[in-house]
Formats: structure tokens, C-alpha cells, sequence
């Protein structure tokens, strides 16, 4: 449009129009700059947690109500470890909502699906296979954070590259899942992975048999990959997603949201820092320590209590410092999170 027929077409503002234009947009100001600053007090812990702690620490916190916020390093990515089964839980949960599958669907774990690490379902798989519904599999993978069943359900997706296109599609930016649970072992290790598929057993073997030191080279070599990150502001923000219904409909939420409150990994981590009184439904992830140097020990999730709900996510990466003082940190950072944010009542 030419700019006199603009001209023509744009209305009339008045002083008195402008005046009130102005004292919306101050009285709107007003209202959501205190829902949105860090409070002071929670940003300066997390700044010296930060600064004392032996490694990267990674932290992002939202207050789903308030739309209270406090971050360090919060848009830095960082490995997720076994926090990446929580996106992939909701792309898988997404497919089934679109394609009107029920979670008592079928999904065939196959013997070669068997994963290394942590996996209570692998020794129940028989070399035929074992068929299990899709919800059984989801809940190994979300509650007890199953590698195998992970494994299952990215073939069952189409590979983690389906996973992330589903995960852009929802518009969660910041977030990719790049590889398997096996592919996982082959770079932590820094093995070359076999030509065919390889069994759990075989794996197993050649890992047992790698030199400390070159261990401990690939696990450097890992933490400083891109592949298979997330930043901690992109993870809360996905919590915050899930938690307003955006992501999923409400059955499919609600069973997510049940899945993450049934987590039984971390009990050290978030879960330790928090009242008991306090609700948690929240992901773990951890990638082994040699020699003193830990790869990634991660906690995300939501904490509800009181009528709060506090969307806290925790990566820890690179540090000289065993598991345990990487837990400690996690639930140091809980402790005051919910101390500064949480209601009165609970905190006591």
C-alpha cells in the first residue's frame, strides 16, 4: 500500500488517546515486572553455588505462577544424559495423541534392543522378544529411567531424529535427541561401534576391556560434544509447557505428569533439598566419573506444594568432583529454591 493511502487508512490518535495508550502500557509494565525479576536473594545462592562449585553448574528456576524466574548458565547446553527419555517421552505420547493410539498399544522389545547401563527390563527380555504396551514401556523408561525401553521406543518412533523433528514441530527450541542408548555407550566408551548389530553381551565384553586412560579421554571427548543437549532455561521451559497443557492433551499430561511423580532415580539429588512435604515429578540423568572427573549428573522437574509450582531444572557438567558432591549441589540448589520460593507453610 502506497504511503498516502496508509495515511489515509491510519486512525486518528488524540493527546488524550496517547496519554492513555501511555498509562496502559506503564500500568502494564507495573504488573508484570515483579511477576517476571529474579529474586534478588535466589540469584545471588545460585551465583555462589555457582562460583564454589568444582565443575559447570547449570541452573534454571520458574515459578509457574508468579512467572518468577533465576538462572546461571541457564541458556549454556549441556549433556543431558538420561534427561533427554523425558522430551522423548513426550514426542512418543504426542504420536500416539495424533494418531489416536491407545497406550495399551503393542511395542516389541527385541534382544537386540537390550541396552547397556541401567536396565531392570533387559535380563527379562528373551532372545524372541518381549511384547509389552506402550504404556509398561513408557513407565520403564520415564519412572525408572530404563535404558533399554528408551532404546525400544526411539525404534518404535523412528529413530531419535523423529524425536527431535517432533520437538521442533511443539516449537521446543534448544532441544535435541541425536542418539541411542547404544550409540550413547560406543562414544562414552570410545569404542567403534560394530558393522551389524551387536549383543548386550558382546558389548559388554569389549567395554570391560577398554585402558582407564582412554576411558577417561572419551569421557572428555563426550562432554564437549554437541549432540544429545539441552540448556537448563529450554528444559523449564518445557516443564512449564507440560504443566499448562500445551504440549499434550489433558489425558496424555496427566499420565506424563504421573509417570515423572512415580520417578524412582535421584533420590539424592532435587528430592533430597525439598521438604518432604513437598511434591516432586521430575527426570533424572547421570553419565558415569573416573578418576575424579564426572561427564553430567542432572535433575529436572516440578515442585508443588502449598499452592506453588516451581519449574527447577539442574545440569552439572564437567566436574572435578565425584557423583555424590554433584548430588549435593543438585539439592543444595532445591534447599534454597524452595526456601526463597516456596510457601511459608512447607518451608518451615
Amino acid at each position: 500500500m502506497p504511503r498516502s493511502v496508509r495515511a489515509l487508512h491510519r486512525p486518528r490518535r488524540t493527546p488524550g488517546f496517547r496519554r492513555s495508550a501511555s498509562m496502559l502500557r506503564a500500568f502494564t509494565l507495573l504488573l508484570a515486572g515483579p511477576a517476571f525479576a529474579a529474586p534478588s536473594g535466589l540469584q545471588a545462592d545460585l551465583d555462589q553455588l555457582a562460583g564454589t562449585f568444582p565443575g559447570k553448574l547449570g541452573v534454571a528456576v520458574r515459578d509457574l505462577d508468579s512467572g518468577a524466574r533465576a538462572a546461571v548458565r541457564g541458556g549454556a547446553p549441556a549433556p543431558m544424559a538420561s534427561v533427554f527419555k523425558l522430551p522423548t517421552a513426550v514426542a512418543v505420547l504426542r504420536r500416539a495423541q495424533e494418531q489416536q493410539l491407545p497406550v495399551s498399544s503393542p511395542v516389541q522389545i527385541r534382544w537386540e534392543d537390550r541396552s547397556p547401563g541401567w536396565s531392570p527390563l533387559a535380563p527379562r527380555v528373551p532372545r524372541e522378544g518381549l511384547t509389552l504396551s506402550l504404556d509398561a514401556v513408557l513407565e520403564a523408561m520415564v519412572s525408572e529411567s530404563d535404558n533399554t525401553a528408551a532404546d525400544a521406543l526411539l525404534r518404535w518412533m523412528g529413530g531419535p531424529e523423529e524425536v527431535t523433528r517432533v520437538l521442533k514441530r511443539l516449537q521446543l527450541a534448544g532441544i535435541a535427541v541425536h542418539r541411542s542408548e547404544h550409540a550413547l555407550a560406543y562414544d562414552l566408551w570410545g569404542v567403534t561401534p560394530p558393522g551389524k548389530p551387536e549383543g548386550l553381551e558382546e558389548l559388554m565384553a569389549r567395554l570391560g576391556q577398554v585402558p582407564k586412560q582412554q576411558r577417561l579421554e572419551a569421557l572428555k571427548r563426550f562432554s564437549a560434544d554437541p549432540r544429545d543437549e539441552a540448556s537448563p532455561e529450554a528444559l523449564v521451559e518445557l516443564l512449564a509447557r507440560l504443566e499448562a497443557g500445551s504440549l499434550l492433551d489433558p489425558v496424555h499430561t496427566s499420565r506424563l505428569q504421573q509417570l515423572l511423580r512415580g520417578a524412582r532415580t535421584g533420590p539424592r539429588s532435587l528430592r533430597a533439598g525439598l521438604p518432604s512435604t513437598v511434591q516432586l515429578a521430575h527426570k533424572t540423568g547421570q553419565i558415569g566419573s573416573q578418576d575424579g572427573f564426572t561427564v553430567a549428573v542432572n535433575d529436572v522437574g516440578v515442585a508443588s506444594a502449598g499452592g506453588r509450582r516451581i519449574a527447577i531444572a539442574v545440569l552439572v557438567t564437567d566436574a572435578d568432583a565425584p557423583v555424590a558432591r554433584c548430588e549435593d549441589v543438585i539439592a543444595e540448589v532445591g534447599r534454597r529454591v524452595w526456601a526463597r520460593l516456596g510457601s511459608t507453610e512447607t518451608s518451615r
